[in-house]
């Protein structure tokens, strides 16, 4: 509440490109913007995720984009080849995104239904677990997707809530990610 600091981990970030505060859903939220608002979070060993992955979060966006998306969480980069994984709001769908190693970005996607509105508060998951990508909103099921084994590519990119690398931006609330 009131900085970047992890409350679970060691994994602390920092506001960039005019983050800051606001009321969130559970205490204070992170206020984000399409021009550039993220909270960057240094690669750490335990963000290089392999074989199963879990991000979960509250959203609230005040708009959207239907070409480029926008990132709820992403660790994904250009300059390190792509590789990783990324939660995104498209429009008003949710995108949950991964690649294998040695494979193109994205080799593994799954994608909702239109469920998000812009103004309200939302709890949103994407979950996989070397069966099935799964994506819930406020705690139910809204697609699922049975891919089997897949490893997930690593990255030394950092992690960020809202973007990726230099775009995608969400316009918005995150809290509790």
């Amino acid at each position: 509440e009131g900085n970047g600091n992890d409350s679970a981990d060691t994994n602390h970030g920092r506001l960039q490109g005019g983050a800051s505060f606001a009321s969130g859903e559970v205490g204070q939220a992170f206020n984000v913007s399409r021009s550039g608002g993220t909270v960057v979070v240094p690669d750490s060993p335990s963000l290089r995720l392999t074989n199963q992955l879990t991000i979960e979060g509250w959203i609230n966006a005040r708009s959207s984009d239907t070409v480029v998306g926008c990132a709820i969480v992403s660790k994904i980069s250009i300059n390190s080849g792509n590789n990783g994984y990324q939660f995104i709001l498209v429009g008003n769908t949710l995108q949950g995104l991964f690649n294998s190693p040695g494979t193109i970005w994205p080799s593994q996607r799954i994608i909702s239904g239109p469920i998000i509105t812009t103004g309200a508060w939302y709890h949103v998951a994407f979950t996989y677990d070397q069966s099935a990508m799964k994506l819930y909103c406020n705690g139910q099921p809204v697609a699922t997707n049975v891919i089997g084994a897949h490893p997930i590519a690593t990255s030394p990119s950092e992690l960020r809530i809202s973007g990726a690398d230099n775009h995608g931006f969400l316009d918005g609330f995150i809290d509790e990610v």
